[in-house]
């Protein structure tokens, strides 16, 4: 068997992960290649998510933004503001 066949037997885990209270920062360049979609299903199963579309930075958010990336990091584990503000919304920002 292959990697992808041994995956797709293992159970879902979202429904436990949905349980977890662990604050989680979920940070996504405005330019990423990987679907906004993406960023919104780690959002909607962490109940306790902070998500941060990063502005002018694409999958390589340290590269491409390593002022903000470093500053929202450190203010998440701080716990104090976030440079930029979280989103909720639904669609692309």
């Amino acid at each position: 068997t292959n990697i992808i066949e041994n995956a797709q037997r293992l159970p879902d885990p979202i429904p436990t992960l949905r349980e977890n209270q662990t604050p989680v920062l979920i940070l996504r360049g405005e330019c990423d290649f990987i679907g906004w979609a993406v960023a919104r299903t780690y959002r909607t199963t962490f109940p306790n998510s902070k998500l941060l579309p990063i502005p002018g930075a694409g999958h390589l958010i340290w590269v491409e933004q390593p002022q903000m990336y470093s500053s929202a990091i450190a203010a998440f584990v701080a716990d104090t503001p976030l440079p930029i503000a979280d989103y909720v919304g639904e669609r692309v920002p």
